[in-house]
């Protein structure tokens, strides 16, 4: 999971499967992640300050659901999943 803090560029690399660091920042981009990088390359480090939606980047690395999935929906199939006996 995804926490506020500082990341090496090592780790970033790991958890997104990228060894390019544009690759790294598009894909913190793309998830609205607020984040700022010092230093380049493999000295690089980025420190995420802020996680608008923190269930969408949940299911997107540890879950490995599709960035182009509906999470409001999933959400919600989640809820009722974990939480209504008659659901299933």
């Amino acid at each position: 999971m995804l926490e506020l803090r500082t990341y090496t560029y090592a780790e970033m690399s790991a958890l997104f499967k990228t060894r390019d660091t544009q690759g790294i920042k598009r894909r913190l981009d793309r998830y609205g992640i607020e984040y700022t990088v010092e230093g380049r390359r493999e000295s690089a480090r980025f420190k995420i300050e802020r996680i608008p939606n923190p269930f969408k980047v949940f299911c997107i690395i540890d879950l490995h659901f599709a960035p182009q999935t509906d999470f409001e929906k999933l959400l919600y199939f989640f809820y009722y999943l974990f939480n209504d006996d008659e659901f299933l």
